[in-house]
């Protein structure tokens, strides 16, 4: 199984965090927590409580670390490739546009 990298919601950078992120998460370039409202799929600011999931019960801090069972990583940057041994990578780096180019074709192709 793959993973996705995640994206920072505050500066829109690749994090290197595959999946869904944890609550000490932060961005390693802006420090921004990343498991927040503004980092989920289902923040919507014009909403009211800022929230699309109908069950989950949003809290009023935002930008603040959150225990919300709802919570799905709004922003998904590449593939991650798994490492030969069958482990997932280690390396923080971001992959190339080839890399990621090539894991799509893989994931599509018959």
């Amino acid at each position: 199984m793959k993973f996705l990298m995640h994206r920072c919601w505050n500066c829109q950078k690749v994090t290197g965090i595959a999946g869904r992120p944890g609550r000490t998460d932060d961005c390693p370039y802006c420090r921004a927590e990343l498991r927040t409202c503004r980092g989920c799929r289902f923040y919507e600011p014009m909403r009211s409580g800022e929230c699309s999931e109908p069950r989950a019960e949003p809290p009023t801090e935002k930008e603040k670390v959150n225990f919300c069972d709802y919570f799905v990583a709004a922003e998904i940057a590449a593939p991650v490739v798994e490492a030969k041994t069958g482990g997932w990578t280690t390396n923080k780096s971001c992959p190339t546009q080839s890399d990621a180019r090539a894991a799509l074709d893989k994931l599509f192709s018959k």
